[in-house]
């Protein structure tokens, strides 16, 4: 009896580490990803490992091939129909124009660490693929430069979910902090784009008023 319930288990395990994988994979191949909660399902998978429910290495190497696939089916895909896919695309997700900008920053010093610095960020995640492929940037590069980038977000992830699984007492509160750091850099990038933003149209309107 007992060694059938740990059967079970282990297949719960598996079919919760599928799931996870799907959601990094769609988070970036298509673009309606673009809200799906891939943080979470890493720190989920996190907390599974640091239980003893799930193989460290396992894990991490089916995340990670997940994470960097969707990125790289993103790019191949929108690199081949070329910038009026890219274009229409922008259309589409009008709405998301925070995010966006958020890409656009990222990548408008430079399209090498751009490509790494937006698989670490929620949202240009998703829109950092079709940036990179409107620019001139090779698949070969690519690839590696997000394989790598993949590889730093979801261990970064895996580790504070494993800490929150193997100290159920400490997990919590850490996972907490993080989520409450998260939100506070958010807010206040926010703000200060909002104060940047006002500051701008004020001055457009003393010009105006000036002429």
């Amino acid at each position: 009896m007992i060694g059938w319930l740990s059967t079970v288990v282990d297949y719960c395990a598996v079919a919760v580490l599928l799931v996870a994988a799907s959601i990094l994979l769609l988070e970036i191949s298509i673009l309606a990803g673009i809200v799906l909660p891939s943080a979470s399902a890493v720190l989920l998978i996190g907390s599974m490992i640091g239980a003893g429910e799930l193989n460290l290495g396992l894990s991490a190497v089916v995340l990670i091939a997940a994470s960097t696939a969707g990125a790289q089916f993103a790019f191949a895909r929108n690199r081949r129909s070329g910038r009026r896919r890219h274009r229409s695309s922008y259309r589409l997700f009008g709405r998301v124009d925070a995010v966006r900008g958020r890409a656009q920053r990222l990548f408008s010093n430079d399209v090498h660490i751009g490509t790494v610095l937006s698989h670490l960020v929620a949202g240009a995640r998703t829109i950092g693929p079709r940036m990179a492929a409107a620019s001139p940037l090779s698949y070969r590069r690519f690839a590696v430069l997000n394989a790598v980038a993949a590889t730093i977000w979801v261990s970064t992830w895996l580790g504070v979910g494993i800490v929150a699984g193997a100290n159920p007492d400490v997990g919590p509160w850490a996972i907490g902090f993080v989520v409450v750091l998260v939100v506070a850099v958010g807010l206040f990038r926010a703000a200060k784009r909002r104060v940047s933003i006002r500051s701008v149209r004020t001055g457009c309107n003393r010009v105006e008023q000036n002429c």
